[in-house]
């Protein structure tokens, strides 16, 4: 254990405890009073305390706050990630009906015969999409757009939400004097 010097507070006349090791720092005094340790020279000019418990004049290395800081920087970073690679996973459109295609298909009902007609009529229908209610693939592309979406706006939400607290934690640090 180190030995310990009394350092005098000029406003309230106490003594406070300090060590060699704190020396050049600034400390509090118990009334409130900012004290600057004298350098190791002066410091040994000063009477010994008898006092065994030093002055705190540090604050952890690792604190709460630091650990919150941190979280929310991961979160923001992880949430990011994640809706970046949403925004490369959106959902492809189906197919749109080939002009030309149709043209074709016009052209073989034109030479077809008439007990094929209506099956043919059928297929194209149902299958190529010419009907005014939406096809089972525009429905479902429909489906799958919203939920991207949504995933999407989640994601980074929580990105903007965890940088934003992140934030408000950096600027509520406590000031050095």
């Amino acid at each position: 254990m180190s030995q310990k010097f009394a350092l005098p507070c000029p406003a309230c006349d106490d003594a406070t405890a300090v060590s060699a090791a704190q020396a050049g720092e600034t400390i509090v005094c118990s009334c409130g009073q900012e004290l600057t340790v004298p350098t190791l020279r002066k410091l040994q000019t000063l009477p010994f305390s008898a006092s065994s418990e030093p002055a705190e004049t540090r604050q952890p290395a690792w604190q709460l706050r630091h650990a919150a800081l941190s979280a929310a920087l991961c979160l923001a970073a992880v949430a990011g990630g994640i809706g970046g690679y949403l925004f490369t996973q959106r959902p492809v459109p189906p197919a749109k009906l080939d002009r030309q295609l149709l043209a074709q298909a016009a052209q073989q009902l034109e030479t077809m015969p008439l007990e094929h007609t209506w099956h043919f009529w059928q297929h194209v229908l149902h299958r190529e999409g010419l009907q005014a209610v939406p096809t089972m693939s525009e429905v479902a592309y429909v489906q799958a757009l919203r939920a991207w979406r949504v995933q999407l706006g989640l994601a980074w939400g929580l990105a903007g939400l965890a940088t934003a607290t992140a934030g408000c934690l950096w600027l509520g640090k406590p000031r050095s004097a």
